[in-house]
């Protein structure tokens, strides 16, 4: 399959919180913190992606997902 890559406006952070916060625990679970410390769980990540629609309201944060396919789970995130 082909990655599918989309731009998230704010309520698609709602709508897919708590999709998004699995690979977030997947990557601090592996080791790779990001900024977060181990233990983080799918209760913690989901709330950071919670706070992130104000950001994204006033441009200063463009979050993307990566899918495998246009239904598959999201596998990958990049905000700048």
């Amino acid at each position: 399959m082909t990655a599918a890559i989309t731009p998230l406006t704010p309520a698609d952070l709602a709508a897919y919180r708590d999709e998004l916060a699995d690979p977030l625990v997947a990557v601090v679970a592996g080791g790779s913190s990001l900024g977060f410390l181990t233990g983080l769980d799918r209760a913690g990540a989901a709330a950071w992606w919670d706070g992130l629609p104000p950001a994204v309201e006033d441009g200063s944060l463009a979050p993307w997902i990566s899918r495998d396919g246009a239904d598959g789970p999201v596998d990958g995130t990049v905000g700048w």
